[in-house]
């Protein structure tokens, strides 16, 4: 996988019975960028998503979601 300025990108995936339970996707630092719990709970840099879709942004000013609606007569963006 490229990642941004076309250097390549090495991850991880697997799955622990340890806490926190569930499918790992680690980046070369070992560190969790995403987990999808046991429960279903997925959680984007977090291993402890307290909800269906829990999405950790620890910058202030930052967006942590971007959502877009890309229609052709009227494009449309928000973010949280």
């Amino acid at each position: 996988m490229t990642g941004s300025g076309g250097t390549d990108q090495t991850f991880r995936i697997g799955y622990t019975l340890s806490s926190p339970n569930g499918v790992q996707f680690k980046d070369t630092s070992d560190t969790n960028v995403m987990i999808l719990q046991d429960g279903g709970n997925i959680g984007i840099s977090t291993t402890s998503p307290a909800s269906q879709f829990d999405i950790y942004q620890d910058t202030n000013g930052t967006n942590a979601l971007n959502v877009t609606y890309n229609n052709a007569s009227n494009p449309s963006s928000a973010a949280a």
